[in-house]
C-alpha cells in the first residue's frame, strides 16, 4: 500500500495549482477516516502497532520503539566485522539470545547491516542515489524518480515479501524507453545509421 501511494505521486503535476488542491483534499479525508475508523478493527490495530506493543503483537508487526532496539542490535552485530559484515549467515556467528532479539525483523538496514557491513551500506547508498537521483536525471523522468523511491521508503520500514524485482526492473525500463531523451537518442542513431555514420552518443 505504501508503495503504491508513493508511486501514485509520480503522475501528479505539482506545476498546477489543482494538484495542490487534491493533494490537500486527499490528506483531509485520510485524517476524517482515521478519526471515525472502528478501534476494534484490522486497520487501525495496523497503524496503533507503530506505537503500542500490545497492538503490534495483535498483527505480528514491531511498535516504532522496537525497532529502534532491533537497528541498535543489528549495530552492535555488525561491530563483530564492521567493514564486510558476517555474511547472510550471520547466525551461525552469534549467540542464540541476541538472534532472538532480532528474528523476524523486517527492514533494508537490518539486513545489510550485519550481513555486509560498511562496504554493503555504501554500495546500497550508491545503488539508491544511481537509482533515484543519476538515472532518473539524465532522461528526465520524474516518474522513475518515485518508483525507487517507494520501492526504497517500503524495504526500509518493511520488508518485500510479494515484491518481484524483475518486475521493478521491467517497469523502470519500460519509464526510461518512454521518456524524451531515449527517444531523441533513437532518433539520432537511426539517422546516423541510414547516413554511414556511426558516432557515439554517450
Amino acid at each position: 500500500m505504501i508503495f503504491a501511494l508513493i508511486l501514485c505521486f509520480g503522475s501528479l503535476n505539482f506545476k498546477k495549482q489543482k494538484t495542490y488542491i487534491l493533494s490537500l483534499m486527499a490528506i483531509i479525508i485520510t485524517i476524517v477516516f482515521l478519526f471515525n475508523i472502528d478501534e476494534s478493527s484490522d486497520v487501525f490495530q495496523v497503524i496503533l502497532s507503530l506505537f503500542q506493543s500490545k497492538s503490534a503483537s495483535i498483527v505480528g508487526g514491531s511498535t516504532l520503539e522496537m525497532r529502534i532496539n532491533q537497528i541498535m542490535i543489528a549495530m552492535n552485530i555488525m561491530s563483530l566485522n564492521p567493514i564486510v559484515g558476517l555474511g547472510t549467515k550471520y547466525q551461525s556467528a552469534i549467540s542464540s539470545h541476541i538472534y532472538s532479539d532480532i528474528y523476524g525483523s523486517e527492514g533494508l538496514l537490518l539486513y545489510i547491516l550485519p550481513c555486509f557491513g560498511i562496504l554493503g551500506l555504501i554500495n546500497y547508498i550508491y545503488y539508491f542515489w544511481m537509482s533515484i537521483v543519476r538515472i532518473p536525471k539524465y532522461f528526465k523522468s520524474k516518474q522513475l524518480v518515485f518508483l525507487f523511491l517507494a520501492y526504497l521508503i517500503t524495504y526500509l520500514i518493511s520488508s518485500l515479501p510479494g515484491m518481484k524485482i524483475c518486475l521493478l526492473y521491467l517497469f523502470a525500463f519500460y519509464l526510461v524507453k518512454s521518456s524524451e531523451k531515449y527517444k531523441s537518442y533513437s532518433g539520432v542513431r537511426l539517422v546516423s545509421l541510414k547516413s554511414g555514420k556511426l558516432k557515439k552518443i554517450f
